[in-house]
Parts: structure tokens; C-alpha cells; sequence
């Protein structure tokens, strides 16, 4: 009998670690990430971050939205301007989101929040520019996307959302970076 208990505690054990591993495993990936990109380790980002993933999901988020917003608008519709730029936004978006989704353009999301590489004029923070305050929000979609949302102070109405999907039991990869509010075209039945 006592040997039972022994063996059935034990289980409950392992089946308990296995469950705090499991589901706390993309805490972990995304420390690994923060890790990498305060590192410049970009190895490291290569192995957390499915960069073609990304840039495929945010090309496809931006061709997207910019279609929605020429098409919902009446004096864009009969434009033969807006249609020839319409043409031509697929090439200029696959080029953006190429020169933003590098290991650089990843890391400068992950450490601060940076929508946007920094510029090469551009001073980094010191004492006279204090860097600005970052808050992290996580939380999981489904079993197998976990969603963060980093927002900065400077600018709360434009979070910016990275997804990581899962990778076998407790690997996970950057798969997503979800356009910030700001950027995303506004629903006229909101306004």
C-alpha cells in the first residue's frame, strides 16, 4: 500500500512538472528571444525567429490592409492613380518588410518595442534621452500560439504583437508580428 502511494505521488509529480513545462515554455522562449536581441546574438535569433514565416504574414497583413483602405474609399476607387499605386504597392511592401524583418529590425522590436529600425543619424538613449518605459503583456491562443504584446509609454495606442506557434512539445518560434493599431486601417463602424 505505501509503495502504491509512493508510486502514484510520483506520477503526480512528473505529470505536474510535465504540465508547468509545457505550458510555460514560450515564457521561456520569449526570455531566450529578449536574451538573443539585447545580445545582438543573431545565431541565436535565427533559431527562435522563422523569418520567412514573419515576413510573409506581415507582407500579407500589409498588401491587406492598404488594398482595404483604397478600396473602401470612394475617391481612391475610380482613381487611375490609386490603381496604378495599388499595382505597384506589392513591390514596394515586399521591399519594406524585407529591410524591417532582419535580425537588427527583430531585436530592436523585442528590446523596446521599435516598430522600426532606428536610424543610422539617430542617438542612442543616454542620460539625457531616458529610454522608454516598456510593458509586456503574454498570454496564449489556443495550445499552440502564445501572443505578446509589447507596449510603450511614448506610444500606447500602437502595441505591437509578436506571435510565436509552437514547435514540437516545448519549442517555439517567432512566427508573427501583428500590425499596431495605428497602422491598421480604421473601421468606419467604429468610428
Amino acid at each position: 500500500m505505501a509503495k502504491r502511494r509512493v508510486w502514484i505521488g510520483l506520477a503526480a509529480f512528473v505529470v505536474a512538472l510535465f504540465a508547468c513545462g509545457y505550458f510555460a515554455s514560450p515564457l521561456f522562449a520569449f526570455s531566450a528571444l529578449k536574451s538573443a536581441a539585447r545580445a545582438g546574438d543573431k545565431d541565436r535569433l535565427a533559431q527562435l525567429v522563422d523569418f520567412p514565416a514573419v515576413r510573409e504574414n506581415l507582407k500579407s497583413d500589409i498588401a491587406g490592409a492598404m488594398a482595404r483602405s483604397v478600396g473602401d474609399d470612394p475617391k481612391l476607387k475610380d482613381n487611375a492613380l490609386a490603381r496604378l499605386g495599388a499595382a505597384l504597392l506589392p513591390a514596394i511592401t515586399d521591399r519594406v518588410v524585407d529591410n524591417l524583418v532582419t535580425p537588427d529590425g527583430i531585436a530592436a522590436m523585442v528590446r523596446d518595442g521599435r516598430q522600426q529600425p532606428a536610424d543610422a543619424d539617430s542617438q542612442p538613449a543616454g542620460p539625457s534621452q531616458p529610454k522608454p518605459k516598456v510593458l509586456t503583456h503574454v498570454g496564449y491562443d489556443g495550445l499552440n500560439l502564445f501572443r505578446v504584446t509589447i507596449v510603450r509609454a511614448d506610444q500606447p495606442d500602437a502595441p505591437l504583437v509578436m506571435v510565436l506557434a509552437r514547435q514540437g512539445l516545448f519549442g517555439w518560434k517567432l512566427t508573427r508580428i501583428d500590425l499596431p493599431t495605428a497602422l491598421a486601417p480604421s473601421d468606419p463602424a467604429n468610428a
